[in-house]
């Protein structure tokens, strides 16, 4: 091998690339991302439809099997499968290994718009490239009140539009999902009885209100050489203007929704719950972006939470607000790095401790402090230099590239052992250093 003779021929060539690889490993160090387990990254779309109180059996026969009929043709589709529950529905694609993201969404977006007969009130479909249904969650964490007498599950919208954007702000978080809680909305409280006194049915009163809580297109209107496009915008912005619509006509006037029902502003009734300490509560979860450092991501996360929670913060204004007995606060509930750190820990250990024992046997043996300190100096050069690699690749920091160097740190031992011995016995032959280090490891290099 002229390599190994190049080598030998440059001692101080070689120190200053070994002075480099160290340097440019302890920079990499600061870089590479660390997290639980590797990435494996599919190619997963997943569509969402929400129609409000549609059963499963309707969710699957009005939209489910219209969507997967245009689906089921995209190029590089490997596998879909769908569910429906109670007023939503979901379709999980997965693409064939080296389809990129964006091709997906395109060509799943395009499919859907072939789609057009759904039923009335079906929200438009949300395509999004996330696997919903295997989810790695790096953090849990509960929206709480200390004041016994109030409902914080009332507060949803509040979480939704001021505590969620900021989390989300934190660098490397992808998304969090706002879970429990009561959504608001208007209900109309009709009267039966008034109902019957002017005649209109429950469908028909349904079917007006219906009727008149749509935008609807007019068409075009032609004004010289430009080609306006009309719109009726009837949807509701307020409960004023759905007590002053009209349901229907009589001699006495026109019948307005106050005439026969009272409007207010109220809760959804609860389709689930979520409990934490025993007292119901909203829950948020967090997703990282791949790639990033989960340890990072969770120092973000944290300094985020406790902005919230300081004296003075959004949390604070919004007890005060409500004249609260007690104040608003999140409890973080599940944190993925600490068992993230105590796994990286294990594993480190186990490499420090490997490698001073077979430093130690080695001394036991060799009895010689120069070919020990030789052997040893090629563990830390070799697993330094292995993250450098690391992140030229794109790799993580993990459970198992850890236990792969832990691994790693024998097979340098055992290796340089090898090449140490042989080179040994050459000079055993009566060679001189330089040739029996060149004969010796080029017998063995492989």
């Amino acid at each position: 091998m002229n390599l190994i003779r190049l080598f030998i021929k440059q001692p101080v060539t070689v120190g200053v690339g070994v002075i480099l690889i160290l340097l440019a490993g302890l920079i990499s160090l600061k870089r590479i991302p660390i997290q639980l387990t590797p990435n494996v990254e599919d190619t997963i779309v997943t569509v969402s439809t929400f129609w409000e109180g549609a059963s499963p059996e309707e969710v699957e026969l009005e939209i489910i099997d219209k969507q997967e009929e245009r689906l089921i043709g995209i190029p590089s589709l490997r596998e879909i499968t769908s569910s429906a529950n109670q007023s939503s529905g979901s379709i999980r694609l997965e693409f064939a290994q080296g389809t990129l993201k964006s091709e997906a969404l395109r060509e799943v977006n395009i499919k859907l718009r072939e789609v057009s007969d759904y039923p009335e009130n079906v929200d438009e479909p949300v395509i999004s490239a996330s696997d919903r249904q295997h989810r790695d969650y790096i953090a849990w964490i509960m929206f709480f009140t200390s004041d016994p007498d109030f409902d914080v599950r009332t507060l949803r919208d509040f979480a939704l539009d001021r505590i969620e954007p900021i989390l989300e702000r934190v660098q490397g978080v992808s998304e969090i999902n706002v879970l429990g809680g009561r959504e608001r909305e208007a209900q109309i409280q009709f009267d039966p009885i008034r109902l019957a006194q002017y005649k209109i049915t429950p469908r028909d009163f349904v079917q007006k209100i219906r009727e008149s809580n749509r935008n609807v297109s007019a068409g075009a209107l032609q004004d010289g050489k430009l080609n306006v496009r009309l719109r009726t915008m009837g949807q509701f912005k307020s409960l004023k203007q759905v007590e002053e619509t009209i349901i229907a006509h009589s001699e006495g006037g026109p019948i307005y929704i106050r005439d026969v029902a009272d409007v207010v502003m109220s809760f959804k009734e609860a389709s689930g719950f979520v409990r934490a300490k025993g007292v119901p509560v909203i829950a948020m979860n967090a997703q990282r972006e791949v790639g990033s450092n989960v340890i990072e991501v969770m120092k973000g996360l944290k300094a985020a939470i406790n902005q919230l929670n300081a004296p003075g913060g959004a949390l604070d204004e919004k007890a005060r607000e409500l004249g609260l007995q007690g104040k608003l606060y999140l409890n973080q509930s599940y944190d993925q790095t600490g068992y993230i750190e105590d796994a990286l820990v294990l594993v480190r250990n186990n490499i420090w401790i490997g490698g001073i024992l077979a430093t130690l046997v080695l001394i036991l043996f060799l009895r010689s402090l120069r070919s020990v300190g030789i052997i040893a100096m090629a563990i830390p050069i070799s697993v330094i230099g292995a993250v450098v690699v690391m992140v030229s690749m794109g790799r993580s920091i993990n459970v198992i590239s850890l236990a792969g160097m832990a691994f790693a740190v024998g097979m340098v031992v055992d290796n340089a052992i090898v090449v140490l011995e042989n080179i040994f016995r050459h000079r055993e032959m009566g060679k001189s250093r330089r040739q029996a280090a060149s004969d010796g490891a080029t017998e063995v290099w492989g």
